[in-house]
């Protein structure tokens, strides 16, 4: 009998007992580490926006043969963009754009009408981006890279008529160089932004003319 109640008093002490305290934490407050440890915000590649833009854009040609005289064309520009992020202000934006450019040669004594030069290009961009806060919703930004354009359209238009330009470069090379300003509002991200781009290569296949296109570009975004 007496060992019957020394057994329940024993087994009722254990149920009542507390369970044990948590391990401490590692010596100076370090994150366990493993496949459950909290990730660090902002490190690493990560991206961080992604969405569409549209805009105008003004083109004409230079260069040493570029006649002084043209005027720009005015055409649009759209297309997709996302944005990794590189670590502390530092992101990689990459495009890919529809790009309208040319020039307008005017009417004179020997040109009877306005001649347009339409070069149309899949431009697909890739930028070394920073970016500087302004508040927690908004940020200023400054980008510039390279950027490859292929031709798509290469046409003069003038009097009603228009001429397929054949010796016209297939391929450009680009460097865009610009700035803007990035606002957010809840999950969306709307953003301006002014560009310039500068051809390297030459408009004319033939290497006859040395015909650069230069543009500026006009764009508003929106994405997440």
């Amino acid at each position: 009998m007496v060992a019957a109640v020394v057994l329940l008093g024993t087994a009722q002490g254990f149920a009542q007992s507390p369970p044990p305290p948590p391990p401490p934490p590692p010596p100076g407050g370090a994150a366990p580490a493993g496949p459950m440890a909290p990730a660090t915000p902002g490190a690493g590649l990560h991206i961080t926006g992604l969405g569409v833009k549209l805009g105008l854009v003004g083109s004409k040609f230079g260069g040493d043969d570029a006649r002084d005289d043209l005027e720009f064309r005015t055409g649009f520009a759209a297309g997709a963009y996302g944005v990794l992020g590189l670590g502390g202000r530092l992101s990689l934006q990459g495009e890919v754009l529809y790009v309208q450019k040319g020039a307008i040669v005017p009417a004179d004594s020997n040109l009877p009408t306005d001649v347009t030069f339409a070069l149309d290009y899949v431009e697909v961009p890739a930028m070394l981006r920073i970016d500087i806060p302004m508040s927690p919703t908004s940020r200023v930004f400054f980008a510039g890279g390279l950027a490859l354009g292929f031709l798509v359209t290469h046409e003069a238009r003038g009097g009603g008529d228009t001429v397929t330009l054949d010796d016209t470069n297939s391929v450009d090379i680009v460097v865009p160089l610009g700035g803007g300003i990035e606002v957010r509002s809840g999950q969306l991200a709307f953003t301006g932004e002014v560009r310039f781009d500068v051809g390297v290569l030459t408009v004319d296949s033939t290497d006859e003319s040395q015909l650069l296109n230069q543009s500026v570009l006009f764009l508003a975004g929106v994405g997440m």
